[in-house]
């Protein structure tokens, strides 16, 4: 991986981010451009192929409901494009606050208390972990998650 050496945001030089960790695990290692800018469907679909052993049908759907329901142009998208609410962001985040009511865009900064509670003890992160903060999200959801959503997450 020595060609994808992890290069954090430069947020103040104009990079953009996204509410999801794993495309902006992409950007930060340059699978996709690092400004997370003007990511063309070709482009996405290789990141997710080489970052994440994504099928080329899979990756094409993502990439593709990106610049559909995010960016509004075929041509590509920036990862600031997914942070539309409920588009492809969706409330009950591990790692992020739901979206404030009224707002159209979510957050992207995680939520630094939640991801503690998450991380716990510090000891190794199991399935039955990750299952049961789930749990415990999707209970403290004020609205459910769309039929959409609710597999998604």
């Amino acid at each position: 991986m020595s060609s994808h050496e992890f290069s954090p945001p430069q947020l103040e030089s104009g990079d953009v981010r996204s509410p999801c960790p794993a495309l902006n695990a992409l950007a930060n290692h340059s699978y996709l451009p690092h400004d997370g800018k003007n990511i063309s469907i070709p482009t996405a679909i290789r990141a997710l192929q080489a970052g994440y052993n994504l099928s080329w049908p899979l990756a094409f759907i993502l990439a593709l409901g990106a610049c559909i329901l995010c960016s509004k142009r075929l041509s590509g998208f920036d990862l600031s494009d997914l942070r539309l609410h409920n588009a492809i962001e969706h409330d009950g985040s591990l790692s992020r606050s739901d979206t404030p009511a009224g707002s159209k865009l979510a957050p992207i900064a995680p939520d630094a208390e939640r991801l503690a509670s998450l991380l716990g003890s510090g000891e190794d992160l199991t399935l039955d972990d990750l299952a049961a903060v789930r749990r415990a999200r999707d209970k403290a959801l004020t609205t459910p998650l769309s039929a959409m959503h609710n597999r998604i997450a």
